[in-house]
């Protein structure tokens, strides 16, 4: 619920639909609370309450791009959580593409520095998921991957964001080897 709601409010917050991201975070809270009754993880718990609570912020005030990082921060924080219940893999799959959403976020931001850190970390993560995806899958990232490096290398933050949003499009579409 965590991360699935905190991707739902990454993309309502795009397109500023406030009561849907206002909805989904008090979800998100609701399963919290829940969840947080039973055995978390000393360091986790608040390290994500602190950013659910900062997602709820972000949200009543309607200001996107902190609202945006915040849905990143709660995504990241629990899938650290259900790193105890799920493959690595899937984990790992899941960060690569929150790698992603945060060089949306950072390039909207217009920080390049930050955007280059963001594709560091696409590459890296990307050697720890190769063994999770077909050869037809695993080509078409490494293409992307190329395309977007030359991008981030030329500065131009406004292709970034195209290349970024078509590599998570992409990546939804991948197909497990089973």
């Amino acid at each position: 619920t965590l991360e699935r709601g905190a991707s739902d409010v990454f993309d309502a917050t795009q397109s500023k639909d406030w009561n849907v991201a206002r909805a989904i975070v008090k979800r998100m809270s609701a399963a919290w609370e829940i969840v947080r009754s039973g055995e978390v993880p000393a360091r986790l718990e608040p390290q994500l309450s602190g950013a659910l609570a900062g997602l709820a912020d972000a949200v009543d005030r309607r200001h996107a791009p902190e609202a945006r990082q915040a849905a990143i921060d709660v995504a990241r924080w629990s899938l650290d959580l259900q790193l105890r219940h799920r493959p690595v893999t899937e984990i790992d799959l899941a960060r690569f593409d929150l790698w992603a959403a945060q060089m949306l976020v950072d390039a909207a931001a217009g920080d390049a520095a930050a955007v280059n850190g963001d594709f560091f970390n696409l590459d890296y993560v990307r050697d720890r998921i190769q063994r999770a995806l077909d050869r037809a899958d695993l080509t078409r990232l490494n293409s992307e991957l190329e395309d977007l490096n030359s991008l981030v290398g030329d500065g131009d933050l406004t292709a970034v964001v195209d290349a970024a949003r078509h590599l998570r499009e992409t990546l939804a579409g991948f197909q497990r080897p089973s």
